[in-house]
């Protein structure tokens, strides 16, 4: 009751301000490079607000400055389907924008606080990364390992969404589970005691966590991999369901309201589907067809991404309809080969920091994260590009989003013999689903006035006796 009275004072205080010149002061909290501005995250002490610069204002994290500039508060969505920014920033405590900032006091960051330490390493590594690989696929390397994304152009994100595979460009347990791997390479290479590798990889997991910003997607996976190496310390058998809830429950006690974050519930969704149904889908399959039988390393590679993959799909597609509006088809086969690409630019991108020094090395390693960057873009525009590579399908319905998922679970249990009963069910309820609603549907008129800006715009709908006719005006 006391977060939601204080977010009560926050928004009305910041309301009272909406369309007024305003003078703020307070400390810098972030600062991100997007596409065509700068923006500063300037924390007062109401709250949060977003100050937009055209160019560079020279600010870094820590800095206590002063601004005046045009106050907006958040706008939230004003047509169907559109994503609610306003309670997106909310929930990180940040109630408005200020537009043509102009600077009135500063006053460089004393010391160096855990916040301006993590930024300015950020920032340098993004520099490094422009400068030995530039261009796009340089900004592709910034968001792969420090988790700045801002820096791809909207084609490119966009190609990405498209094609299924937008995740990549957040760092998530993919990002995590390749960097546990490159440091259990190199603890094993420093022949540490067994115990001490493995609190040495915890420690450095951490580290990298609160180097990327620390999102909940990454907390959730730096927490997996992290209890996971502490039931191999005590000696104690894993169970990844314990270990699931374990990080679930830890996020949300830290914070409630991850629950209502995408890369959250993106995360989790993703985790679950992979554990429950990859298991899932190997004992339905041939034994022949089985990734845990094949001897061939390559085909063996393949089929166990394929099923990765479609697991993954399948528990994130729900979400991605909701938030995006749209059904990537594509993304089961767009991930088989853009993901191991990932990989190897992650592994590169590593291999820079800590080699890029060396004259010929980090011109040989910058030469190749840039060709592997141009192929990856070019395979998201060419999925991209593919005829009903994605559907748009505009903001699901409740029922819809039920109809799904009975669809998806009949369809799975006819995969298994001994389940074919129950799937045909399934498949009747599944009929009804999509029949009562259909039948007991009104016949009236729709219409739905859209915000077009400057103009007017309308669609209708008419119920006639051949269908329902749509006018757009």
């Amino acid at each position: 009751m006391l977060s939601e009275r204080v977010q009560f004072h926050k928004l009305a205080h910041f309301s009272e301000l909406d369309g007024e010149s305003v003078s703020l002061a307070g400390t810098v909290g972030e600062v991100r490079i997007m596409e065509r501005s700068v923006r500063i995250r300037l924390e007062t002490e109401n709250g949060g607000v977003h100050a937009y610069f055209e160019e560079h204002p020279g600010l870094a994290v820590g800095d206590e400055i002063g601004l005046s500039g045009d106050f907006r508060t958040l706008k939230g969505p004003r047509n169907p389907g559109e994503f609610d920014f306003r309670s997106h920033f909310h929930r990180r405590d940040v109630w408005g924008n200020v537009y043509k900032p102009s600077l009135t006091g500063f006053q460089p960051a004393s010391g160096l606080g855990i916040s301006s330490f993590v930024s300015s390493v950020r920032r340098g590594m993004s520099d490094l990364f422009r400068q030995k690989v530039g261009g796009d696929a340089g900004a592709l390397m910034s968001a792969l390992i420090v988790g700045l994304r801002e820096e791809i152009p909207e084609e490119i994100r966009q190609d990405f969404a498209d094609t299924g595979v937008i995740h990549v460009l957040a760092v998530s347990g993919l990002h995590v589970g390749y960097v546990l791997l490159i440091i259990l390479a190199v603890v094993k290479i420093a022949r540490l005691p067994y115990r001490w590798q493995k609190w040495a990889v915890i420690a450095c997991l951490v580290l990298y966590a609160i180097l990327t910003g620390g999102k909940p997607s990454v907390w959730r996976a730096t927490l997996m991999a992290s209890l996971y190496l502490l039931a191999k310390i005590v000696q104690r058998d894993a169970n990844l369901w314990n270990i699931i809830a374990t990080a679930a429950v830890t996020l949300l006690l830290i914070d409630p309201r991850y629950l209502f974050d995408l890369g959250f519930q993106l995360s989790f969704a993703a985790v679950i589907s992979i554990v429950f149904f990859y298991r899932y889908f190997e004992e339905s399959l041939p034994e022949r067809l089985r990734p845990a039988g094949m001897e061939n390393p390559l085909l063996k590679g393949v089929s166990g991404l394929l099923l990765v993959s479609l697991s993954a799909q399948i528990g994130t597609l729900p979400f991605i309809w909701t938030f995006f509006g749209k059904i990537p088809l594509i993304g089961v086969v767009a991930n088989i080969l853009i993901v191991p690409l990932v990989g190897v630019v992650v592994s590169i991108g590593f291999a820079i920091l800590f080699l890029g020094w060396i004259p010929l090395v980090g011109v040989a390693l910058g030469h190749s994260a840039w060709l592997l960057s141009e192929t990856i873009f070019a395979l998201a525009k060419g999925f991209a590009a593919v005829p009903f590579a994605s559907i748009q399908a505009g903001q699901p319905q409740p029922v819809q989003l039920l109809q799904l998922a009975a669809v998806m679970a009949t369809v799975v249990m006819f995969m298994r013999r001994v389940l074919w009963r129950r799937a045909a069910l399934a498949a009747a309820v599944v009929a009804n689903m999509f029949i009562w609603p259909w039948a007991m549907k009104r016949k009236v008129m729709d219409v739905i006035f859209l915000d077009v800006g400057q103009g007017d715009g309308a669609v209708v709908r008419i119920p006639t006796e051949r269908g329902v006719k749509t006018v757009l005006v």
